[in-house]
Formats: C-alpha cells, structure tokens, sequence
C-alpha cells in the first residue's frame, strides 16, 4: 500500500486498514487502477476511503476509476488498449477464463458495446450447450453403469479448437471405443 499511501497520505492508510485492503481488492492491486483511485481520494482529502470503496462497488468499478474530464485516463481506456493490441482470434477470449472481476466487468461492457444481442444471446447458449455436452460426457465416463434419459443430439461432442488462443481444452477425456 506504499503507493496508495504516498499519493493519499499514510495517515489515512493507517486509519482505515480494512477499506485500503478492500480498494487494492477491487483495484486487483493494478497501479494505474489505484493511482486513479488515489488521484480521487485526492482530490476529497474528508472522504473516507471506505465511502470511495462502497462508491466503487455501487457505480461498477471499471466505470468509475476514471480521471474526471480525461476519459481517456481511465483503466477501461488502458484494457482497451490492450484488447485492440490482442490479434482478434485471442480477442474472443476475455471472460473465458478466471479473471478478476475488474476484467470480468471490462469483458462484460466490451460485449455489450461491440456485440449485437443476437450475438450475446447465441455466445451464451454455444455456452450452455458446452456445459450440458461436458456434463454428459463426464456423467458417462465417471458412471457408465447409470441409466441416462435420452439427450439431444445435436449437443456439440467436441470442444473446437481455438487458433492461437494459447491451450487447447482437452477432448479426449471419453471411454475409448464408446461414443461420447
């Protein structure tokens, strides 16, 4: 928290512990994310720092840490930065994986500003047409003895392979010899 406490005072940091913890949380201890986040603490030396975190948590993070009048300084304009950099195969995977929920909440405003809603609404049922093909293709290899309903077959049996998205998912984890 050195940084947080050379830009804001160590005072305040030592006053409120816990809220500083809960900032460089929601901040996923970025430093341009917690300089922006000092830049306004700042500028309102009688704010608690608790107050700027509960203010964070309502108005969603990745909009709120930005410099007033520069929208161009905020950690959406870096993820974007970043985003645009990525070649577009590796473009599809923000929010694919574990991420903090300030990139969690970047990857959702990204989706909505640049994919239509039949877009969304047909990633999201490739999604849970994932999920049940994988559910049933672990169901059958973890209990082969289990009497299954019947399950639709154009389930996806297979995971398609991502170009140069980094690992493949592993496709081979059926009963050799059975259909998965």
């Amino acid at each position: 928290m050195e940084l947080l406490g050379e830009l804001v005072g160590y005072r305040r940091i030592v006053a409120e512990p816990d809220a500083v913890a809960e900032l460089a949380s929601a901040c996923a201890n970025l430093p341009l994310a917690l300089r922006i986040a000092g830049a306004g603490l700042v500028d309102q030396p009688r704010r608690g720092i608790a107050d700027y975190v509960a203010e964070l948590a309502a108005r969603n993070s990745i909009v709120a840490l930005t410099v007033d009048g520069d929208e161009d300084s905020s950690v959406r304009s870096a993820f974007d930065l970043s985003y645009r950099a990525l070649p577009e195969s590796a473009q599809l995977i923000p929010g694919r994986y574990t991420a903090h929920d300030l990139l969690r909440q970047y990857a959702a405003h990204l989706a909505i500003d640049e994919d239509s809603l039949p877009t969304r609404t047909s990633a999201v049922h490739r999604l849970f047409d994932w999920f049940s093909s994988m559910s049933v293709m672990a169901s059958r290899l973890l209990h082969p003895e289990v009497l299954r309903l019947p399950v639709r077959e154009e389930l996806p049996t297979a995971v398609p392979a991502l170009t140069g998205a980094g690992p493949r998912p592993r496709q081979d984890f059926g009963i050799p010899g059975e259909p998965c």
